[in-house]
């Protein structure tokens, strides 16, 4: 902070907040639609609150605040709301904020990898009708967010991270591998020049490509992965990224084999559809 101004908005900011309620009261949560109580928006407010009871003694926040946000998270959990059992958004609570417990962040983890996992990307929450490819079949029409794929791998690589520390070997790398696969899963819903849409309907990326956040999630997703493969070199445990590069190069060959013999196929074929006459899109015919 800068000065004595800074502080002082800070704690009235937190007095502020509890004057509303704010472990009880409806809000608009990550995608702006409400209102009700979401587990991911009180997430975010406990780990601030959090932060600045650890980090600046200057300000005050009292227990009885922290208390508070983990019990409204504890009734919330593992839905996400009341309308939601679920919802993309919830892995906010995993990592940046990292304000829930093992259990609930396996609970959280299984939830979205069966039920809001497609095959190019993650659904925001079922029937989600943003993008729907049929608002009125919503359920089971989501558009689907390549950028999930990114969150998926950072987690993993955090939960690798810990495991590493705790000197639990299977599990880092069951964990690395897991967000291995999530880079891929990320890297194969890219189209032509590296862009990352915002979302997919069925098999086509919408006009938001590429969505900055999404290509921010990459990013953080790749150096993550990366920091942890030099961990594992200073521990000796070099051997599990290795293994990771030769399935790699073994996946990789296999997809530009059926790449080769795609391409052969459409040879006959009307040329790839291109939106705007500029860019081709992958998965477009």
């Amino acid at each position: 902070y800068r000065d004595y101004k800074d502080l002082k908005l800070a704690q009235d900011l937190v007095w502020y907040l509890f004057s509303l309620d704010w472990d009880k009261a409806p809000d608009f949560g990550v995608w702006e639609e409400g209102p009700e109580v979401h587990a991911s928006s009180v997430g975010a407010v406990l780990a601030g609150l959090r932060a600045a009871r650890e980090h600046i003694a200057e300000i005050r926040v009292p227990g009885r605040f922290i208390a508070a946000g983990r019990e409204a998270l504890g009734r919330l959990l593992p839905r996400e709301s009341q309308s939601r059992p679920y919802d993309l958004a919830q892995l906010s609570l995993l990592w940046p904020f990292r304000v829930v417990s093992p259990e609930q962040r396996e609970q959280i983890l299984s939830n979205i990898e069966t039920h809001l996992v497609r095959e190019r990307g993650v659904i925001r929450y079922p029937g989600d009708r943003y993008y729907n490819a049929d608002p009125n079949r919503p359920d089971g029409n989501e558009a689907a967010w390549p950028m999930g794929f990114s969150w998926l791998s950072i987690v993993y690589t955090k939960i690798a991270e810990e495991d590493l520390a705790a000197g639990r070997r299977s599990d880092v790398i069951a964990s690395f591998k897991k967000a291995h696969h999530y880079i891929k899963r990320t890297e194969s819903a890219m189209v032509d020049g590296g862009a990352i849409p915002e979302l997919y309907v069925g098999d086509k990326p919408n006009p938001n490509t590429p969505l900055t956040w999404a290509q921010a999630m990459y990013i953080v997703a790749v150096q993550s992965l990366e920091n942890l493969k030099l961990s594992l070199d200073r521990v000796e445990m070099g051997g599990v990224a290795a293994e990771i590069r030769r399935e790699e190069k073994a996946v990789g060959a296999d997809l530009t084999s059926a790449s080769s013999a795609s391409s052969a196929d459409s040879s006959t074929s009307s040329a790839p559809a291109r939106r705007g006459g500029r860019r081709k899109f992958r998965g477009q015919g």
